[in-house]
Order: C-alpha cells, then structure tokens, then sequence
C-alpha cells in the first residue's frame, strides 16, 4: 500500500484529492522559498566576493606601499652609504693637500731662514766693495811713487837706469792692478745689486706667501674638522636608517604574512559561502606535472623578478581590482594553477577564476617561499 493510500484510507475521493492539492500546493511554496533562499544565497556570496575583493586589494595596496616605503628607505641608506664614501674619499684628498701645504709652509720658512744669509753675504760685498776700494786706492799712490822714482832715475843718469826699469814695472803693474779692481769692482756691484734685488723678491715673495699659507693651512684644518663632524652625523643618521630599516623589513615580513593569511581566509569565506571549494597543490606536487598546468603568477612585479624567483614559464598577472578582467579571454576548459608568495592571494585568485566560470583551477599551498624550501627549481631573471 502506498503512502498516500494509507496516509487517506477512510477518506471520501473528493477529501483526498482536496489534500493532494494542499501539499501540491506547499510543495510548490517550499520550492519557491528554497529558490528565494538560494537567490539570497548567491546575493550574499556576490556581495560577500565584491566586500572580500575590495577589503583584500586595499590590504594588498597597503602592503604594497609598505614594500616601496622600505624599498626607498633602502635607497636612502645605499645614498646615505655613496656619500660617506665620497666625503671620505674628500677627506683624504684634503689631508694629503694638507700635507703639501705644510711641506709649502716648510718651504716658505726655508725661504725666511734664506734672507738673513743674502743680507749677510750683501754686507760682505760692501765691505769687499770698500776692500776694493782702498786697494785702487793703495794703486793710485803706488803708480804717483812710481811716477816719482821714475824722475829720480832718469836724474840719477847710468846709475839709475835698472831702478827705472824697476819703476816702470811697478808703474805697468799698478795700471793693471787698477784696471782689474775696476772689473771687479764693477762685478761687484752688479752682483750686490741683484743679490740685493733678490733679497727684496724673496722678502716680499715670504710676506706673501706667508700669509697665503697661514690661512690656506687654517681654512684647510677648519675644512676637516668640519668633514669629521659631518661624518659623525652621517653615521649617526646612517644608524638611525639602518635601525629603521631593519624594523621596516620586519613589520613588512609580518604585513606580507597577514595578508596572505587575509587572503586565504577570504577565499575560504566565499567558499563557506557559495558551497564550494579550491583545492590546495603541494608544490612537490606541482613540480612532477607542471607541464599539466598554466601556471599563473598573481604577485606583484618586483615579487616576481626578486629574491624569490619564479617558477619557469609562468605568467605574471597581479591581483587586483582588474584581475577578472585580464582573465577572461583565457580559455576556460584549461587547468590553471595560482601562485604567489605563501598561497594567500593566489587562493583568492583561483576562487575569481572559478566565480568567472573557469573549470579547472588550483591553488599552490604555501606559494613560492614553500617551493623554495623545498629547494625546487626557480627562474630569476631581472625585470625587462
């Protein structure tokens, strides 16, 4: 006997057929509540995907502006490292200039200690001048006592003739001697003249350069003091950077994992949601049937050309507000694999993909800092 046979036995054909109609009747009622509910349903998830979407690629802009921020503090501490090095490589240009300065002021007092010398041998020539002098003198009166004899000799007759002879060559030896001590008093005098000249040169020269040096030598010493003081700052603002840096690089590690951590768990949300699921490849896994998959890369640019790598023949796609839309002339009977840096936003990639009505997508667990441990092989390349 059938349910509805016994669930009506005892009741009239026109009662049974009134309460078949009835539960006809809420049978129809419960389907159109399901359809409803499973209309909201689908509205939740959409609104759901839209809210996770624009949470996540607000999350993914902070991180990313996290990465430049560090990236350019970067910068500043390699800029800050060029300029110690060029200031240092001043600072011994300044001291080896220093250092001729002072082998230049050395000279110079070589110079000072040169001048009493000149003044001394100046002195010495006027006395040989004066020397000179009374010699021509002494000449003078030898050729006047020649002179004299000469007379006595020609009055003395016979008797007198060798002592004329005598007299005239003291008389010929006196001219002589007088014309020389008339070169050399000559000599004299020009060489006292340019000695004197030369002493004046020197003098003026030293009061010159005297003071050149001095403050040259004081400008210099004030110039690498400075220089020290400068390389203090920098080392202390090098410090600083350098401390900021490191506390920088570690608030992004940790930025990078929460959002990745964001991203998964928003992926898993929509899948509660919608009742789906996206399954997770091992990257062991991966890598014995890569040529299974179209390998989708969805991190950013400098992600894909750094330290990481990537896996080869993949493509870069970063996620985003627009990553639908740069999808969707991909063959949709393809099976795709998502990567990343530690399977967050390629988990919520693949569940785009999947929502745009792609069959066959997967996620790689643990993205590519996994495939890394796993010491398989990766392409790097620096960015085109």
């Amino acid at each position: 006997m059938s349910f509805l046979s016994s669930l009506f036995k005892g009741k009239t054909n026109e009662s049974q057929e009134q309460s078949v109609k009835v539960i006809d009747a809420n049978k129809r009622t419960m389907e159109d509540a399901l359809k409803k509910i499973d209309g909201i349903r689908k509205n939740i998830a959409s609104k759901v995907y839209e809210t996770t979407n624009h949470v996540a690629d607000g999350v993914n802009t902070i991180a990313s502006d996290i990465d430049k921020l560090v990236e350019s503090q970067s910068k500043n501490f390699d800029d800050i490292q060029g300029i110690k090095k060029h200031i240092h490589d001043t600072d011994k240009v300044i001291k080896e200039s220093k250092s001729m300065v002072n082998s230049l002021e050395e000279s110079t007092k070589n110079l000072i200690s040169l001048k009493p010398q000149l003044d001394n041998q100046s002195s010495n020539l006027k006395k040989l001048e004066s020397t000179i002098l009374n010699i021509s003198e002494i000449g003078t009166h030898v050729k006047l006592l020649s002179f004299n004899a000469s007379l006595e000799a020609s009055r003395a007759g016979d008797s007198g003739r060798s002592f004329m002879v005598v007299a005239d060559e003291i008389q010929k030896l006196s001219l002589l001697t007088s014309q020389h001590l008339g070169d050399m008093d000559k000599a004299l005098k020009t060489y006292s003249e340019k000695n004197q000249e030369m002493s004046s040169s020197i003098t003026s020269y030293v009061d010159e350069e005297t003071g050149t040096v001095v403050n040259f030598s004081t400008m210099m010493a004030g110039l690498v003091e400075n220089i020290g003081k400068i390389m203090e700052s920098l080392d202390s603002l090098s410090k600083s950077v350098e401390s900021q840096l490191s506390s920088m690089s570690e608030i992004k590690n940790q930025t990078a994992h929460k959002v990745e951590i964001l991203n998964y768990e928003m992926s898993q949300l929509i899948d509660e949601t919608l009742g789906t699921t996206i399954v997770d490849l091992l990257p062991r896994d991966v890598m014995r049937n890569t040529q299974k998959y179209t390998i989708i890369d969805v991190r950013r640019e400098d992600e894909f050309y750094g330290e990481l790598g990537h896996i080869n023949d993949s493509k870069l796609i970063t996620i985003g507000s627009k990553f639908g839309s740069k999808i969707c002339h991909f063959d949709r009977d393809t099976t795709y694999l998502f990567v990343c840096r530690s399977g967050g936003r390629s988990a919520r990639a693949a569940r785009i993909a999947q929502i745009s009505g792609f069959k066959n997508v997967f996620n790689m667990a643990g993205g590519m800092l996994a495939w890394n441990k796993e010491n398989l092989p990766v392409k790097l390349e620096k960015s085109a």
